[in-house]
């Protein structure tokens, strides 16, 4: 062989190496199957349920005090939940995430905040599992019968 078949044959197989590691690296993140922890939903649900009982307070002046010191911890413990929730999930599940949390948010603290806004996301959430672990099980039986 000369050098440019050797050169062009150790390119080559650097190609290919690269795209079985983006490969396997794809397929790592696909292959989760999502699943929908009841439990944590409903602790969620009740705490939701209890921020949106103290937003009730926002009829009184003192209340609407309490109530938006209330919704920021909420809003922080609510959008790093589902954050972590979406951490091993291919594209911009996580940008979604953010953008809904936000504007669920503003929902919250705004003149209709006396709409259960909190609990509404939460519920939400859990219909968005649902589906998702639905088509990821679905995913993964394609993936099982073509073996």
């Amino acid at each position: 062989m000369t050098n440019t078949e050797d050169n062009y044959s150790a390119q080559l197989n650097q190609k290919r190496r690269k795209s079985v590691e983006e490969e396997k690296s794809k397929n790592k993140n696909q292959g989760k199957e999502i699943t929908v922890n009841i439990a944590e939903f409903l602790i969620l649900l009740l705490l939701a349920i209890a921020i949106d009982t103290i937003d009730w307070l926002d009829l009184t002046g003192f209340g609407a005090i309490i109530a938006r010191i209330v919704d920021l911890p909420a809003l922080g413990l609510l959008w790093t939940w589902r954050i972590i929730k979406t951490i091993d999930r291919p594209g911009n599940v996580k940008t979604k995430a953010s953008f809904k949390i936000i504007l669920f948010f503003l929902f919250e603290i705004s003149p209709i905040g006396l709409i259960p806004f909190w609990t509404a996301y939460v519920i939400y959430t859990w219909l968005e599992e649902k589906r998702a672990a639905k088509a990821s099980k679905l995913i993964k039986n394609k993936k099982l019968a073509k073996i």
